[in-house]
């Protein structure tokens, strides 16, 4: 799982933690330390289950949860988070 995440404020953002979630019925976590992200920046990310964390019955929804301990005060909270779903191929 390939994702970007994106500082879209006018501030530079300190440390935070991502929370990637594999198929939220298996909990298949995975906790990303960032140590900063400044204003106008993104980061991409790859991220793959850790072993015998197979995501697919026969689909996988992966969802992402940036600054999952609210560490980052913001004005919009709500773009924190997306889930997508993908079909086993």
């Amino acid at each position: 799982m390939t994702f970007t995440i994106e500082n879209t404020g006018t501030k530079d953002a300190g440390s935070f933690l991502v929370r990637v979630v594999f198929d939220p019925i298996q909990s298949v976590v995975v906790n990303l330390g960032v140590v900063g992200l400044d204003a106008g920046m993104s980061q991409v990310f790859t991220v793959k289950t850790p072993p015998g964390g197979n995501c697919f019955d026969p689909d996988c929804t992966v969802c992402v949860l940036i600054d999952s301990e609210s560490r980052i005060a913001e004005l919009d909270e709500d773009n924190n988070y997306r889930c997508i779903n993908k079909l086993e191929k």
